[in-house]
């Protein structure tokens, strides 16, 4: 399945989100998070990261790469090399 690159919303904060496949056919979800206030963050993502996720792992690179919306896929799956393993985050009800 090839790439696609969707823009969510049309506000000033619309959310970029991107698909890609890594060299093992594994696909992909990449978004920029920014956190908000009060949350305690490791150091180097105070000003946000990209959070990358799979069907069954997820990881985050920080700081966000500009223009990242605009890579290749071969660029995404460096930025993803990069990055570091996360602990899936749940919402509670």
């Amino acid at each position: 399945m090839g790439g696609s690159n969707h823009i969510f919303g049309v506000s000033p904060f619309a959310m970029a989100y991107r698909e890609f496949s890594d060299s093992e056919k594994i696909q992909w979800r990449v978004w920029a998070t920014y956190p908000t206030s009060g949350g305690i963050l490791s150091k180097g993502f105070e000003h946000g990261w990209l959070t990358f996720e799979s069907g069954s792992e997820c990881r985050r690179l920080a700081p966000i790469p500009d223009r990242w919306e605009e890579a290749s896929e071969a660029k995404l799956r460096t930025y993803l090399g990069e990055s570091k393993a996360s602990k899936r985050k749940t919402l509670s009800t």
